[in-house]
């Protein structure tokens, strides 16, 4: 009897030691915890390994095959690699249309008429690199096109740019125009384009020589600049 009683008192002073000794144990963690998360490079370090797994899930979502911004610039390459391998004339009658068509909403910031646009260089362009029948094509759609965009409202004024591409194909296509290097057989073609523009504006409608002077001393400058810089190279890229 006195023996277990012993053993009994024996017992709860070893209990209450362990468990003062594990509230010190967790008293001593306690206060070691906040000094690291003070310390400068503790939360520095957890700052930058946080940000570096953000920017790997932002790269990995990126290229993730489910993203359909990713499909649809992944369909565009390989639309624009494939034709330009295997049908690099409509690859290049197209782009040329949609660039010249863009180039002529300049005329809308601008309060007189000019020639800076880019119709009449790409018209002759796959004119001499192609044939006179692609060319007025391509020079024809991208006036229409751009005249539209520009919600011009006159039906006169769709039919200027004709004008001007029926004799470079009449002349191009019967080799009255040499076939000379790339700058003189375009400036020729851009003479007749802007002498025969105004001449059927002259003979059809009310005209003002000031403003057609502006386009013919523009169109004549720009393209003399697109004829002498882009235009080798276009062509080697273009056969």
């Amino acid at each position: 009897m006195f023996l277990t009683t012993l053993d009994f008192m024996i017992d709860g002073v070893l209990f209450r030691r362990r468990k003062q000794r594990s509230s010190k144990t967790q008293e001593m963690q306690g206060e070691v915890n906040p000094m690291c998360n003070n310390l400068p490079n503790h939360g520095l370090k957890q700052s930058k390994s946080r940000q570096a797994t953000i920017g790997l899930k932002n790269t990995a979502s990126l290229f993730e095959l489910k993203n359909p911004r990713l499909k649809l610039v992944g369909v565009l390459v390989l639309f624009c690699f494939v034709s330009f391998v295997f049908f690099r004339h409509q690859f290049f009658i197209l782009l040329f249309v949609l660039v010249g068509a863009a180039s002529r909403m300049l005329q809308k910031f601008i309060p007189v008429i000019t020639g800076v646009d880019f119709c009449l260089f790409f018209s002759i362009l796959v004119s001499v690199v192609y044939s006179p029948t692609l060319g007025i094509i391509t020079g024809v759609s991208a006036s229409l096109i751009g005249s539209f965009l520009r919600h011009v409202e006159r039906a006169e004024y769709y039919m200027t740019p004709v004008y001007g591409y029926v004799p470079i194909w009449v002349f191009m296509s019967l080799r009255i125009i040499p076939e000379l290097n790339i700058m003189l057989t375009g400036m020729l073609c851009v003479a007749v384009y802007v002498v025969a523009r105004f001449m059927a504006i002259f003979f059809t409608n009310k005209i003002c020589i000031a403003s057609q002077l502006t386009y013919v001393s523009t169109a004549l400058i720009f393209n003399y600049w697109l004829f002498s810089g882009f235009a080798p190279f276009l062509m080697g890229v273009m056969v």
